[in-house]
């Protein structure tokens, strides 16, 4: 079966998406029982299945509503699947170390670019938190929260670097910064 990325919680437990049930869902695998469990059901997208950090809940994107790729969370167990965001393209979240925020790609503050986001877990709130010259996706945040390292796609074309090459780049949140660390 596919397998879309994976994530490690705390306890021994991966979640990850598959097609197995012929459309893409979120499945928990238990490491040390073998145990499979299904999270999520229906024909739509869900797929970036992402721990948070104490390992209690699960950020994913979903179509399930408006068939814009979204923003939800739920329990660890599958429970309590909720969206929060709503008319914004979401793709690829990322927790921030603390659990107060969600990265991810996306159309939330700049209509049509992908740019860097967050959703604020204390206020509900979707932010920009960069924008770089490109589209931006793949965030990851640093252990200490201070940074986020990204993926852009240039829109220069030259001899040497055709449009759709990739950058590696990091912003930092502190100093708003950014630092190219491949071209």
């Amino acid at each position: 079966h596919d397998t879309h990325g994976g994530s490690m919680g705390f306890s021994g437990k991966v979640v990850f998406t598959s097609g197995r049930s012929t459309d893409l869902d979120i499945w928990l695998l238990d490491i040390s029982s073998g145990r499979l469990t299904q999270l999520t059901h229906g024909q739509y997208l869900i797929d970036h299945a992402k721990w948070s950090p104490d390992g209690k809940q699960i950020a994913f994107v979903s179509t399930r509503e408006d068939a814009i790729p979204s923003l939800w969370i739920m329990d660890g167990d599958g429970r309590n699947q909720r969206q929060v965001t709503s008319g914004v393209y979401c793709q690829q979240p990322t927790w921030s170390p603390d659990g107060q925020y969600i990265y991810f790609a996306g159309n939330g503050v700049v209509q049509l670019d992908m740019t860097i986001c967050s959703y604020s877990m204390k206020t509900g709130q979707v932010e920009l938190v960069c924008d770089y010259p490109g589209i931006e996706s793949a965030p990851s945040c640093s252990p200490d929260g201070d940074k986020v390292v990204f993926a852009t796609t240039s829109k220069h074309l030259d001899a040497y670097r055709p449009v759709g090459a990739t950058d590696i780049v990091e912003y930092n949140l502190r100093s708003k910064e950014f630092r190219v660390l491949c071209e």
